[in-house]
């Protein structure tokens, strides 16, 4: 309730205050903002991550001038059920390049964080929400030789605390700063993305910020095989893997680590793509399609 209430209040002091009109667009990523808004502009645009209340989203998405979604697979799903049809445009995410494309040396990333010089290091970074898969990639660790070391940046505090006691094998480094998270993927040897297909967010709509950070990095990649990673890259830029399979995971990993020249060539067509998908470029082309339905209207 309190999230309804306080989206309602604030569209109601941007009417009552008259700063909609001054407005050329109003971009936002709530649907029920979007629909409460639509009443009193048709100039709205709604950026989409997911698919939820889909009653909510069909009365809104038939009000207002444009949708932004960040994959393939959630514009499909919404032309599939009759809604945004040439009004939607897709965006994938993006990174700051700059800020995450260093060249760091590895021994230096390491000791920034105390991590071993002596170990292959594989490195999970991000929320630990099981369609991420990060409970694939906990099972695979149990099954790596001595050499092979999993650091796990991320995660609630009372996540943290029972998998440090379930995985004594693994270092979980809880939530790392931002600002360091580039340092950290220096550290590694094989950056992992192990997204699961048991879940459409994953499979098919997600567009992952960690995807863009990594590829930034030009460290090696390891992805899950789905239609909303290859939206991104391709088998030239990462390694993939069967998602929601340990014990293959294991295997792939192993793999990567002992032919550590051919996973940097990959490595470095990732880094080399992903300069098309910076934050500025992605507003560049938002911007040019709301223009666009601006000037259709």
């Amino acid at each position: 309730m309190g999230y309804w209430l306080r989206t309602l209040m604030f569209c109601k002091w941007l009417f009552l205050s008259g700063q909609i009109s001054d407005f050329g667009a109003i971009y936002t990523r709530d649907p029920f903002a979007a629909l409460l808004l639509s009443f009193v502009s048709k100039n709205i645009f709604l950026e989409l991550h997911n698919i939820s209340s889909l009653w909510l989203l069909q009365r809104a998405v038939l009000r207002i001038r444009g949708v932004i979604v960040i994959s393939k697979g959630l514009a499909d799903t919404l032309r599939e059920l009759g809604l945004g049809g040439d009004r939607i445009f897709i965006a994938p995410d993006a990174v700051d390049y700059n800020k995450f494309a260093i060249n760091l040396d590895q021994t230096t990333a390491r000791r920034e964080f105390d991590l071993p010089k002596d170990k292959k290091i594989v490195l999970y970074a991000g929320l630990f929400d099981e369609w991420k898969g990060y409970k694939i990639l906990l099972e695979a660790s149990r099954s790596f030789v001595s050499d092979i070391l999993l650091v796990m940046a991320g995660g609630r505090p009372e996540q943290v605390n029972e998998l440090t006691r379930e995985f004594a094998n693994v270092r979980f480094l809880g939530w790392t700063d931002y600002d360091k998270l580039p340092i950290l993927q220096r550290a590694a040897d094989v950056l992992i993305l192990p997204n699961s297909a048991k879940q459409d967010i994953s499979r098919l709509y997600t567009s992952p910020l960690k995807l863009f950070a990594y590829m930034a990095s030009g460290v090696p990649i390891i992805a899950s095989d789905l239609p909303s990673i290859r939206e991104v890259v391709d088998e030239g830029m990462v390694t993939f893997v069967p998602p929601d399979d340990p014990k293959v995971l294991t295997d792939v990993i192993s793999g990567v680590l002992r032919n550590p020249s051919s996973a940097e060539s990959l490595a470095s067509r990732a880094r080399q793509r992903v300069q098309n998908y910076t934050w500025q470029n992605r507003a560049r082309v938002i911007l040019h399609f709301i223009n666009k339905c601006g000037q259709q209207s």
